[in-house]
């Protein structure tokens, strides 16, 4: 049986101590930048009736839509599912992505239907 000694004991709280505030002080921040953004900041976005309704238009499982992300590529996918806070699309490879309507909101991302 290998016991700890007091120093060493101490040691690892001052870490575990050092950790956790920067954890609380990461929190905080998200926080406050989340708290920054004004709801006439956000765009139309919304699950209703099993829908979802972005920037005027109405979307239903099934959707081919075009999602545009920042930094990548516009992607062509599927909607497979929809609910209050997710939309998860197929991409046309047959995997999967979710989408968080608060995303949309944020215009992180766009959704548009093929045409």
């Amino acid at each position: 049986v290998h016991m700890l000694s007091q120093e060493d004991i101490a040691e690892d709280i001052t870490i575990v101590k050092q950790l956790l505030s920067r954890k609380k002080t990461s929190r905080r921040r998200n926080r406050e930048h989340l708290n920054s953004i004004s709801s006439s900041d956000l765009l139309s976005a919304r699950f209703e009736d099993g829908k979802l309704y972005y920037e005027g238009s109405w979307f239903t499982v099934g959707s081919s839509v075009w999602i545009d992300k920042s930094g990548t590529s516009p992607l062509n996918a599927t909607i497979s599912a929809i609910n209050t806070g997710e939309v998860w699309v197929r991409r046309r490879d047959g995997s999967k992505t979710k989408l968080y309507i608060s995303q949309l909101q944020r215009g992180m991302c766009s959704i548009k239907h093929e045409r």
